[in-house]
C-alpha cells in the first residue's frame, strides 16, 4: 500500500478549510466561553471546523457553554481527529502535565506577523498590514485578502510546537516571528523530504515552503493586505497532501 505521508493526514483538510472559510460571517479563531478569561481554556477554531471533515457527531458532542476543561467536555479531548494531524509525526497526544492524553494537531493557522516581541499578531485587528487569515476575535473574510487568497498563508505546520487541537489561542493560532522555520519554535512539517512546511493556501492550494525561502517573501505570505507583491519563487512549490511534499 501507500507508505503514509502528510498527505494522507489531510485529505479533506484543505478543502474543508476553504468550505468552512467562505460559509460565512462571525468566524473567529477563538471560541470564547462566557466567564472564562483564560485563552488556553477557550475553544479553537478547529471545533468549528469538526463538521467539515466528517466529524459532525463529535462536535455535536460537545456542550460549548462549558469550558473544553468540564467533566461533560474533556473525555472528548482526547479524541484524535486524523485530518488534524500529520501521520508522519508521532506525537498523536499529549504526553504529561499539563494537558495529559489531550489529542493533537500538527498545524496552526497562520494570524501574521510578530515583528516586536511583545506583538501577538492573532490580538491585530485584521486591519493591520501586519494581520494575517487568523485573529483570535475575527477571521479575515475572502474579499479582505488583498495581497491575493494564492499568495496569502491559511495554515501551516506548528512545528516542534505540537498543541491540543481543542485549545484557543496561541496553541492554534500563531505569528510568524524570525526566525521563521527555527528547529524549536518555528513552523516545521515532521517527516518532509527537507527542511521546511507543508501549508494551505487561503484560496485552498496546497504548497510545500522550503525552510531556505527568502525571509521578505515569508512574511509578506503570512499578510493579508501588507501591500507587497509577491511571486511565489522557487522555494514555494505545489505539493500534495497525499504525497506529503
Amino acid at each position: 500500500g501507500d507508505t503514509p505521508t502528510a498527505a494522507n493526514s489531510l485529505p479533506q483538510m484543505p478543502d474543508a478549510l476553504v468550505r468552512w472559510h467562505q460559509r460565512g460571517s462571525n468566524q473567529a479563531g477563538i471560541r470564547r466561553v462566557m466567564g472564562v478569561e483564560r485563552l488556553q481554556l477557550q475553544y479553537s477554531w478547529y471545533c468549528d471546523v469538526l463538521p467539515f471533515v466528517g466529524q459532525q457527531k463529535l462536535h455535536d458532542r460537545f456542550d460549548f457553554s462549558r469550558p473544553w476543561a468540564d467533566p461533560k467536555n474533556v473525555r472528548l479531548t482526547t479524541e484524535v481527529v486524523p485530518e488534524f494531524q500529520n501521520p508522519l509525526d508521532p506525537r498523536k497526544a499529549w504526553q504529561g502535565y499539563p494537558f495529559n492524553g489531550l489529542a493533537l494537531t500538527h498545524f496552526v493557522g497562520v494570524s501574521g506577523v510578530e515583528d516586536k516581541r511583545n506583538v501577538i499578531a492573532g490580538k491585530l485587528p485584521r486591519s493591520d498590514d501586519r494581520a494575517g487569515v487568523f485573529g483570535y476575535d475575527t477571521i479575515a473574510r475572502p474579499e479582505e485578502i488583498t495581497d491575493g487568497q494564492s499568495n496569502t498563508l491559511m495554515m501551516i505546520g506548528s512545528g516542534e510546537l505540537a498543541s491540543p487541537w481543542v485549545q484557543g489561542g496561541g496553541a492554534t493560532v500563531r505569528g510568524a516571528r524570525e526566525p521563521y522555520f527555527d528547529s524549536l519554535t518555528g513552523f516545521g512539517t515532521t517527516g518532509s523530504p527537507q527542511p521546511g512546511s507543508m501549508a494551505v493556501m487561503a484560496d485552498g492550494s496546497v504548497k510545500f515552503i522550503s525552510a531556505d525561502i527568502d525571509p521578505t517573501v515569508f512574511r509578506a505570505m503570512c499578510t493579508i493586505h501588507g501591500g507587497e507583491s509577491v511571486d511565489l519563487p522557487p522555494q514555494v512549490r505545489p505539493a500534495n497532501w497525499r504525497a506529503g511534499q
